[in-house]
C-alpha cells in the first residue's frame, strides 16, 4: 500500500468537513448500499490513471431526458464489473466504488450533487463517462463527455 503524503493527509482532513454531505450526495446517485469509500491515496491513482483518456464522443441532452442519458451510458459504457463514482469532492473525501451501473441511479436530481459535475469510471481504469448539468438560458441541460 502506498504511504499518504502530507498533502494528502492535509485534504483527507480537510474532506472530513464535507465528508457526510458528500455521502448524502452518493446515496442520491446510487442504489447500492454496498458502495465503498476508497483512501485519498488510491482515489489519486485512479484519477492520475483516467486523466490520460481521451475524448471520443460527446453530447448535449436535456436533462430530463434520463432515457435518453441511460441508453447513452448503455450503449458507451461496457463495464459490468464494480465501478467508481468520482464527484468534485472525491478528491479530498475518496473515490466510491459501487457494484455495477445497475446500480446507479439514472433518475437523479438535478440539485442531488451541488458540484453539477461527476464521473463513472471502470474498474479497469480505461473508460470514463463525464456528466456535467447545468443551467443554460433557464433550460436545464446535461452534457455527456465518454473517454476511453
Amino acid at each position: 500500500m502506498l504511504e499518504e503524503t502530507l498533502d494528502q493527509k492535509k485534504r483527507r482532513l480537510f474532506g472530513k468537513q464535507s465528508l457526510q454531505s458528500y455521502l448524502n450526495t452518493i446515496e442520491k446517485l446510487t442504489t447500492d448500499s454496498e458502495r465503498c469509500l476508497l483512501s485519498i491515496v488510491e482515489t489519486d491513482r485512479i484519477l492520475e490513471k483516467i486523466s490520460t483518456l481521451k475524448e471520443v464522443f460527446k453530447t448535449v441532452l436535456p436533462f430530463e431526458d434520463k432515457a435518453g442519458l441511460k441508453n447513452i451510458v448503455n450503449e458507451k459504457f461496457k463495464s459490468e464489473d464494480s465501478i467508481y463514482l468520482l464527484t468534485s469532492l472525491s478528491r479530498d473525501c475518496g473515490g466510491i466504488v459501487i457494484n455495477s451501473i445497475a446500480n446507479f441511479n439514472f433518475n437523479f436530481n438535478f440539485d442531488d450533487d451541488s458540484g453539477g459535475i461527476f464521473s463513472l469510471v471502470s474498474n479497469d481504469l480505461n473508460e470514463r463517462i463525464l456528466f456535467d448539468f447545468y443551467e443554460e438560458s433557464g433550460k436545464k441541460i446535461i452534457e455527456i463527455e465518454y473517454f476511453q
